[in-house]
């Protein structure tokens, strides 16, 4: 188990802790396995000792400058949804700002590094068939998911 016991963390420290205690998603979305979790939203592909690369079709909005459309768009979603209207952050309003280009992804960890804890009990099934597969689940398909299967995050953590 990795270590950060000092302030403030580097990007490559942070990426390192994350390799070192991924959750279960992140590392059955490798997608040299088979099965994988490609499908639901991450593909993770070891380029060598101290590179990966990530094809995420759902990117989380970290930073923000709100407008009053953006306010509107999640009282109505709670509205609509009720307590299920969390899941439009990353959905929903994704698809909002995506549509009107409001929206810019970082692709290294180099210039970002965030990371999400999450808890054990939400794992989605494994599929089969999806070798070095980014093919995000053709069920849920739109277009927000299309644009951002096109690129690819550089995740690098401390050299070995």
């Amino acid at each position: 188990e990795a270590r950060i016991d000092h302030l403030p963390i580097t990007n490559q420290e942070l990426a390192d802790w994350l390799l070192h205690n991924a959750h279960d998603t992140f590392n059955k979305s490798l997608d040299h396995l088979d099965p994988n979790l490609t499908h639901a939203g991450i593909s993770v592909r070891k380029t060598d000792d101290d590179l990966y690369s990530i094809i995420h079709n759902l990117p989380t909005v970290y930073l923000a400058k709100f407008l009053q459309q953006d306010l509107d768009f999640f009282v109505n979603a709670k509205r609509a949804m009720g307590d299920s209207a969390w899941g439009q952050w990353d959905r929903g309003w994704l698809e909002l700002l995506t549509e009107q280009g409001r929206i810019k992804v970082v692709g290294s960890s180099d210039m970002a590094m965030a990371v999400e804890l999450t808890s054990d009990d939400r794992t989605p099934p494994l599929w089969n068939g999806l070798q070095y597969n980014d093919l995000y689940d053709h069920r849920r398909r739109r277009p927000y998911n299309m644009v951002f299967n096109k690129f690819l995050y550089v995740l690098r953590p401390r050299p070995i």
